[in-house]
């Protein structure tokens, strides 16, 4: 993977831009979602970047419905099976719906995400106090939420989706310090060119 390095005194412009841990962006300036199950990649189209966002979190969106009725109804807490099986068939039904959108993307053959700029990078290029602005507020909800589970005695269920938030957030904060990392090893590194839509300023670089 060739490293981008140009010294401009540009802002970085506000461009929409995908990002996460199995999207990647190559040298051709394409956003990509690899599916590491079936070790098969996508190309995703700027057009697609918001159905493809609302299908990434189809796992919180599961979780969230579940949540919401254990939070709103005593029924469900009564039988936390039910309403355990309606946030179940809200991640199939997404899950089929994706499947279904990504047989209409283009395929890559013999990706290669080493060959490609991942979810480090993109963190890696976010400013140094940005970065850590992100470690505290991890860390902070991490230990907020588990301190909050105890104090109000949350049941067995509603305790587990309790330490999975924190979890995730517990994870953040290691890919955030895996960032900070790449960044320091690799001060000059340029993804700017990810936000640009313009075929001229890709063949100028390549030359370069």
């Amino acid at each position: 993977m060739k490293q981008q390095s140009r010294s401009t005194g540009r802002s970085r412009p506000q461009t929409s831009i995908v990002g996460g841990f199995n999207i990647y962006h190559d040298d051709k300036n394409r956003t990509i979602y690899y599916n590491r199950l079936s070790k098969r990649a996508y190309i995703i189209k700027p057009n697609d970047f918001n159905t493809f966002r609302t299908y990434s979190m189809r796992i919180f969106l599961a979780l969230a419905v579940i949540v919401v009725l254990f939070s709103f109804s005593d029924t469900f807490l009564a039988n936390p099976l039910f309403a355990i099986g309606v946030g179940v068939l809200v991640f199939v039904v997404l899950q089929v719906k994706f499947n279904g959108f990504l047989n209409r993307c283009t395929s890559i053959a013999n990706f290669d995400t080493k060959h490609a700029y991942g979810y480090i990078q993109l963190l890696a290029i976010e400013e140094t106090r940005r970065i850590w602005m992100k470690i505290l507020l991890f860390t902070a909800l991490a230990v907020l939420v588990v301190y909050n589970s105890y104090q109000q005695q949350y049941e067995l269920l509603s305790m587990i989706i309790t330490w999975l938030l924190a979890l995730y957030a517990f994870v953040q904060v290691i890919f955030q310090f895996v960032a900070l990392n790449y960044k320091h090893a690799h001060p000059d590194l340029d993804l700017n060119f990810l936000m640009e839509n313009r075929p001229k300023d890709k063949k100028v670089r390549r030359k370069a």
